[in-house]
């Protein structure tokens, strides 16, 4: 199969590397006083707040005084960080002992939209729980949309890897959660595994840490 030619491997990190689970953020915020927090995040959505931060757009002192005004709540920066980060759940360890395994056969890289303040958070966990000094133990390059002022699925920012990395489309594979994401890779030629939930990135390996039957089955799939 023409697809076993994959060398190398673009990871995303929410729902892929690390659990997610944004009810808890929501709670948190109206655990510290926000209680219209369901109603002022709709509306923060609209105005694509989060993803000017995920981009870098905006610094993380804006966006704590946005959600601060927005919520007419005298919260501490510390509080705010706090309810915000609680989306950001395990990095179970076996993904960890996996990504470290599958480095002796493929190149692999992650490509995240990230945020300065989640950011801070989980490098500390990658440190405090798993003992690595940071993503660079794990990836070739770890990249994050909030530093480079690009997020998916804009087109440049799967192509900045591969031009920097001098990597072949059709020798990459990209595991991503989100559709979006996974269909602007798919459009420039990259092989895709739409990670649905139920589906973890250990069921895709082998025991000689390949990419097993079910990794194949699920390429550019849906």
């Amino acid at each position: 199969m023409a697809e076993k030619t994959i060398r190398n491997i673009i990871f995303d990190y929410g729902n892929v590397v690390i659990n997610l689970d944004i009810d808890a953020t929501y709670k948190a915020f109206e655990n510290i006083g926000a209680s219209r927090f369901s109603e002022v995040w709709n509306d923060i959505m609209q105005s694509q707040l989060f993803q000017k931060y995920e981009r870098g757009d905006i610094s993380s002192f804006d966006f704590r005084n946005i959600l601060r005004n927005a919520f007419s709540n005298d919260v501490t920066n510390d509080q705010i960080d706090w309810a915000w980060n609680q989306i950001l759940k395990d990095m179970p360890a076996p993904r960890i002992d996996l990504l470290k395994n599958i480095r002796t056969h493929y190149r692999t890289f992650l490509l995240s939209n990230s945020n300065e303040i989640h950011y801070q958070h989980y490098l500390k966990d990658l440190q405090t729980q798993h003992h690595l000094e940071n993503f660079d133990v794990l990836f070739e390059k770890a990249y994050f949309s909030y530093q480079l002022n690009l997020i998916k699925p804009e087109k440049i920012f799967y192509q900045t890897v591969l031009h920097n990395h001098h990597l072949k489309e059709d020798e990459t594979l990209f595991i991503d959660d989100l559709k979006q994401n996974i269909d602007a890779a798919s459009a420039l030629g990259i092989k895709t595994i739409w990670l649905k939930e139920g589906t973890d990135i250990c069921d895709l390996f082998d025991a000689n840490n390949q990419l097993n039957d079910t990794a194949f089955l699920l390429m550019n799939s849906e």
